[in-house]
């Protein structure tokens, strides 16, 4: 009968198969023991050789006479049983490649027919392979680094400006001479003219990423050990408030100028990259952005602050809200009037229809792009069809 026994060792499991035809309690004493030798004969690589098979009986009895040996010698060290057991474990796994070697061989039809062998578990792959970036799981910092390294800084597009707008530039630029009371001596700049942006926001989501490294790696280990991890609840505190901050960084993007972005559309801002940027890592950033607004020139020296003063804030504030208001009514004037004036200058019922369903359809998703609610969508909507079909009727007796 055949007896299949597990051997455990650092974790990896194989099965050795071993053929007794002795009596069942000496296979019950074999069962027992935790370490016993091996029965296979192998050839001199250390290849199991199929053509010589041992005697079943004298080999098995010569091999657990060994193991009881070993076992119960007091002077056997610890070191020799490793070693023994490791090159045990060795010629098991090249016994499977072997093995595995002739099941393909006889399943393509060429080879020789050999034994057929059982498997039990299949080996598991080294824990390296499975890692296909370099990050240090106690300290994730520098791969954090290494993975938002190209965001970080970015290269400005010079910006297409109408012939309006260079004029506005140009009428700005006296408002500042007159403010500084001298000519506008621009910012030094750099002799390639070449802007850049860096981004705050790109280094809080860069924090984020290591803190969700060190977050994962505390939960991994209280898997493992069935205990907490020094330290989880503080990370876990610092990860909530990094999202939160990336979330007022987020709604502070809207403002009349992000804080959170030195870029060098603006005078300073330029001055300052210029000042830390040089020409080799200018010639390495390969990224580009477009630019927000045509590229300021500051007056040297002009003390500009990086947020702005209030009173500036407020006023700039007011007038972007009073520009937008100004759009909005002259949007919502022209999809009153126009159909207006199409049924009275086209008298007809195939134009009021055309026109109605036309201008409530842009209408529609007019509502629908600025508008957050459906049902604020639903009932603009609706109250705007319903103007135009008082249209139709008067204007179709």
């Amino acid at each position: 009968m055949s007896v299949y026994r597990d051997v455990e060792k650092e974790g990896c499991r194989t099965s050795i198969a071993e053929a007794d035809h002795g009596d069942e309690a000496a296979s019950s004493r074999s069962r027992k023991r935790s370490y016993s030798g091996d029965i296979r004969r192998e050839s001199p690589g250390g290849v199991y050789n199929n053509d010589s098979r041992p005697n079943s009986i004298r080999s098995v009895r010569r091999d657990r006479s060994a193991g009881r040996d070993r076992e119960y010698n007091p002077s056997l060290s610890s070191q020799h049983v490793r070693s023994s057991v490791n090159s045990r474990l060795e010629r098991r796994r090249s016994f499977d490649s072997t093995t595995a070697g002739r099941r393909r061989s006889r399943e393509s039809g060429h080879g020789p027919p050999g034994p057929m062998v059982t498997e039990s578990y299949q080996m598991p792959l080294p824990r390296n392979v499975r890692h296909t970036m370099h990050l240090d799981r106690d300290d994730p910092g520098d791969w954090a680094v290494n993975h938002h390294l190209p965001n970080l800084i970015a290269r400005l597009d010079e910006p297409e400006v109408s012939s309006v707008g260079s004029k506005l530039n140009d009428w700005s630029t006296k408002l500042r001479e007159i403010q500084y009371g001298r000519k506008s001596d621009p910012t030094p700049s750099s002799e390639d003219g070449m802007r850049f942006r860096i981004s705050f926001a790109e280094v809080q989501r860069m924090r984020i990423r290591k803190l969700q490294c060190q977050l994962v790696r505390h939960v991994v280990k209280m898997r493992l050990n069935g205990s907490e991890s020094p330290g989880w609840e503080q990370t876990l505190e610092q990860y909530i408030k990094a999202l939160q901050d990336h979330d007022y960084m987020e709604s502070r993007s809207k403002s009349i100028r992000d804080p959170f972005l030195a870029t060098g559309e603006y005078g300073v801002d330029n001055y300052v990259l210029n000042c830390n940027i040089d020409s080799a890592l200018a010639k390495d950033i390969t990224k580009h952005v477009d630019s927000l607004r045509p590229w300021d020139v500051r007056p040297a020296g002009a003390n500009d602050p990086i947020t702005g003063t209030r009173g500036s804030n407020v006023a700039k504030t007011w007038y972007r809200g009073f520009k937008e208001r100004i759009v909005i009514a002259a949007a919502g004037g022209a999809f009153l009037v126009g159909p207006m004036w199409i049924m009275v200058l086209k008298n007809g019922l195939y134009a009021s229809l055309i026109s109605t369903t036309a201008f409530v359809t842009a209408f529609g998703i007019l509502m629908a792009y600025f508008l957050d609610e459906a049902k604020d969508v639903l009932a603009s909507t609706a109250a705007y069809a319903a103007v135009l079909v008082v249209f139709v009727g008067t204007s179709n007796p």
